[in-house]
């Protein structure tokens, strides 16, 4: 836990929690009962695996924490009150909650038009020399950035991602014609060595192209690039 953070209690819950004692901290706490309580906090952000929150707008949950504690009273009327500070106070954790959940949602939508962008370069670009070098000068990131993409949104290497698109390619080209042959076929794809090429085909299709030539009826090339459901052309 760090500065800033909420922390909650559940109730017949055992917990043990102590203060660095090279940088001790203070908080403030309340105590409080009621109907569909669990509801009301998970959608803050707590659960009993992880009862800690990281809070946002630190001042303003504060402030709403220090008016319900001013208020406190055992009059009626205290009472009303100290429930509509507290219900204020859970109202800014929810919203708090609700923009980190946007903010992760919007970053993710980024990266994702990003690597699409990315696949369209290489869709375009797939029969020259290709490396994650060159492809991350182009689409202004950095390597490692790209490398760390594929993995995360594609679930593969970049390595075998150009592979696996070159030969859905090559598949697609042998499919469309019986006239040009293999080794043209490899070069078009960007393979400048034919028996590279046969390698990494047999490889990722588990047949030779000349066989794959007699057997490719109702193949679809690119069904495991389009299972991601991400435009790559």
């Amino acid at each position: 836990m760090q500065k800033g953070d909420s922390f909650l209690l559940y109730a017949k819950e055992k917990y043990e929690y102590c203060p660095d004692s090279n940088r001790p901290w203070g908080y403030q706490w309340i105590d409080f009962t009621g109907e569909n309580a669990d509801d009301l906090f998970s959608a803050c952000g707590y659960d009993k695996e992880k009862p800690f929150i990281q809070v946002r707008h630190f001042d303003r949950v504060r402030s709403a924490l220090g008016e319900l504690i001013d208020a406190y009273d055992v009059s009626e009327v205290q009472r009303l009150r100290c429930s509509g500070y507290f219900l204020l106070l859970v109202s800014y954790l929810i919203e708090d909650m609700r923009r980190t959940l946007s903010s992760k949602e919007e970053s993710q939508s980024k990266k994702l038009q990003r690597l699409r962008n990315i696949l369209i370069y290489i869709n375009n670009n797939y029969r020259r020399e290709l490396d994650v070098d060159t492809v991350a000068v182009d689409a202004c990131v950095s390597p490692d950035y790209l490398k760390h993409m594929f993995s995360d949104l594609l679930d593969m290497p970049f390595t075998e991602y150009l592979n696996r698109f070159r030969i859905s390619s090559a598949r697609e080209k042998i499919q469309q014609s019986n006239a040009i042959g293999i080794e043209e076929i490899s070069a078009e794809v960007g393979y400048a060595d034919p028996k590279y090429f046969a390698r990494i085909f047999k490889k990722i299709k588990g047949a030779s192209a000349s066989e794959y030539r007699n057997d490719c009826a109702g193949d679809d090339p690119f069904a495991w690039l389009k299972e991601k459901n991400i435009d790559y052309r």
